[in-house]
């Protein structure tokens, strides 16, 4: 994670991970449209914290406070529900996994608690980026 995880991410910020060696095994057809080596990304983020912050850590930097955008009063409202949601839902699957792996109950749900759960709104501008290969301006 990095600490720029918090806010916005505009275009051209994050380089994705270099998979071009993996990459080779597939041919024509099947072969990702990704480039390599990878360029850095045209998207756009905006990184939101979800859940309860640990109280005591080493890695405080990783608890940044949230950023929330002056032009939309209702976002943090907004954001931590959509978050708390997506949370409860990925807490209903890991205690299906518990129970149908015969684990302890609550094992895998427990590392959950205070986990640096991140909600991250992704978009493009098609206007520019709309075709294979193209160009970060």
């Amino acid at each position: 994670m990095h600490c720029s995880q918090v806010g916005a991410t505009p275009s051209g910020t994050e380089l994705p991970r270099d998979h071009c060696e993996r990459m080779k095994v597939y041919k024509d057809a099947d072969a990702p449209l990704s480039e390599c080596p990878p360029e850095k990304d045209c998207k756009w983020r905006f990184f939101w914290r979800i859940g309860e912050r640990p109280t005591d850590t080493e890695f405080g930097e990783l608890n940044a406070e949230p950023v929330t955008p002056k032009a939309f009063p209702e976002w943090k409202e907004k954001m931590d529900r959509w978050g708390s949601k997506l949370l409860a839902c990925g807490r209903a699957i890991a205690g299906m996994a518990e129970e149908g792996f015969g684990l302890e109950k609550d094992s895998i749900t427990l590392m959950m608690d205070a986990a640096p759960h991140l909600l991250a709104p992704t978009a493009t501008d098609f206007s520019k980026f709309g075709k294979v290969s193209s160009p970060m301006q």
